[in-house]
């Protein structure tokens, strides 16, 4: 059966935790983050690993920390949960309610392609210039721009 957006904002639905890393052109590691999702769909708790940049993120609701290494010191920055939080994706579904919505200009460029060796749905981003490949079985999001994502 031919894919529907519709799919992918349902799979999205049952989500409670993300794995996203991201690698550089020799394939280390460059960029990994933690997410666990809301019954609601928004972002509970958030962890970021950069490890090329040094630079560190726990959310946990109850603490927000930053942490940044630099030569010459280390400073971890430590903030009140009621009046900051750390978002990278506030409501990760609701990216694909908007493309099922039209909103942002999404299009489905092909089905039934290939994400590095592995079978995929491939939707372009235009006002973003972003490629994202959804996998057919899950219906879930695979790769978002340079990040890929597990569940």
């Amino acid at each position: 059966p031919a894919y529907a957006i519709e799919q992918t904002v349902q799979a999205m639905g049952n989500i409670r935790y993300m794995h996203i890393v991201k690698y550089d052109k020799a394939g280390n590691l460059e960029d990994e983050r933690w997410e666990e999702i809301d019954p609601n769909g928004f972002q509970a708790r958030y962890r970021q690993n950069t490890p090329s940049h040094s630079f560190y993120v726990v959310d946990d609701r109850r603490t927000v920390m930053v942490y940044h290494a630099s030569p010459d010191k280390n400073t971890a920055v430590l903030y009140d949960p009621q009046e900051q939080s750390y978002t990278w994706h506030y409501a990760p579904g609701k990216m694909f309610d908007e493309i099922a919505d039209g909103k942002p200009a999404y299009a489905v460029v092909a089905e039934n392609v290939q994400y590095k060796g592995r079978p995929a749905h491939h939707l372009r981003g235009v006002a973003g210039d972003t490629d994202i490949y959804i996998d057919p079985q899950t219906k879930l999001p695979m790769a978002i721009g340079d990040y890929e994502v597990s569940y």
